[in-house]
C-alpha cells in the first residue's frame, strides 16, 4: 500500500527548500556537496542532513564515486513520480513570474478594495 506524501515530508526545513530550489533550477546538473554548500552558503552538516532527507523520499540520488576519491555527486531524480511532480510544480511557479501578489495586495483583496 502506498503511503500519501505530505508537503512536510518534502519541504522539511528552510535549507531543504533552498536546496530544492537550486536543484530544480538546473534539473539535469550533477552537483557535488561542496558546490551546494557554497551555493547555499550553508553548513556542510546541514546540507548533508538535507540531502539524506531528500534521498530518503526519492527526490535526489547521492552517488559516491570511488574513482573520484569517494566524492559524492548529487542529482535530481526526475525519473521518479515525485521528482517529475516537483519539476512541474517548480516550472508552474516560474511561469507565474511577477504575478504573485505581495502582502499589501493581499490585504487590499481581503478588505474588498480594487
Amino acid at each position: 500500500m502506498n503511503q500519501r506524501v505530505k508537503l512536510e515530508d518534502i519541504f522539511a526545513s528552510p535549507v531543504t527548500i533552498r536546496l530544492l530550489d537550486v536543484l530544480l533550477d538546473k534539473p539535469e546538473a550533477v552537483w557535488t556537496q561542496s558546490v551546494l554548500v557554497d551555493a547555499l552558503d550553508a553548513d556542510p552538516a546541514t546540507i548533508r542532513t538535507a540531502l539524506r532527507h531528500l534521498e530518503g523520499v526519492g527526490i535526489v540520488e547521492v552517488y559516491v564515486d570511488p574513482a573520484m576519491g569517494f566524492m559524492k555527486t548529487i542529482s535530481l531524480r526526475a525519473d521518479t513520480v515525485i521528482g517529475e511532480a516537483l519539476l512541474t510544480f517548480h516550472q508552474r511557479l516560474q511561469d507565474l513570474g511577477g504575478s504573485v501578489p505581495d502582502k499589501s495586495s493581499k490585504a487590499a483583496l481581503k478588505e474588498g478594495s480594487p
